[in-house]
């Protein structure tokens, strides 16, 4: 008796240690990162435009729009699509990606710009599928020297983010008063762009 114990106890334990040798490894799911993806509305703001003029700086602010529609074809963006993905925020254009780092903060998305942190737009604060992004416009033509030697600086370009009155004086002049060849201009202009979520 003693000995069909021993065998049965023996059986027991073998199919125990050899069904831990056989343990089936169960593959954790890969979670992809949440995305939310976003078209233009068609809808856009223009939110602010400022233009000073030399030599006296003179706030011509008024002339700006005249200006901001023979420059810029500004009614549409360039932006095809805008995807969040965790804290990456990527921006497709007609020429490629642009992928930034944002963070929000009371509505508000910021992303690092070269070392800066640029507002980029807000979330809507009635309808949660909406956003506005903000896309600057800038012009100017400064004049180093004095009236007899001198040299123009020429710049036209337009960026994502707001542009204020902070970037501009006192980076390139101290103020507008310091626009003193005629010639010489400052212009900037900000646009808000309203973007839709796409429904998934």
């Amino acid at each position: 008796m003693k000995k069909i114990l021993f065998i049965t106890i023996s059986i027991i334990l073998f199919s125990c240690t050899n069904n831990d040798d056989n343990t089936i490894d169960i593959e954790t799911p890969v979670i992809e990162p949440q995305k939310e993806l976003y078209k233009f509305s068609n809808t856009y703001k223009i939110l602010d435009l400022k233009y000073y003029s030399g030599p006296s700086g003179e706030d011509k602010s008024n002339e700006a729009g005249d200006i901001f529609k023979k420059a810029w074809s500004y009614e549409f963006p360039s932006i095809k699509a805008i995807e969040f993905k965790d804290h990456l925020l990527t921006i497709t254009e007609e020429f490629g990606d642009k992928n930034y780092l944002y963070t929000t903060k009371d509505n508000i998305i910021t992303i690092d710009y070269n070392g800066r942190k640029i507002p980029l737009g807000c979330f809507d604060s009635i309808n949660p599928n909406i956003i506005n992004i903000y896309k600057n416009y800038q012009v100017f033509q400064l004049i180093e020297g004095d009236e007899e030697y001198n040299h123009t600086l020429f710049r036209r370009e337009s960026n994502f983010g707001k542009l204020a009155y902070k970037d501009f004086f006192p980076t390139f002049r101290e103020s507008p008063k310091d626009l003193k060849f005629k010639g010489e201009f400052i212009f900037w202009a900000n646009v808000s762009y309203q973007f839709e979520k796409i429904k998934s």
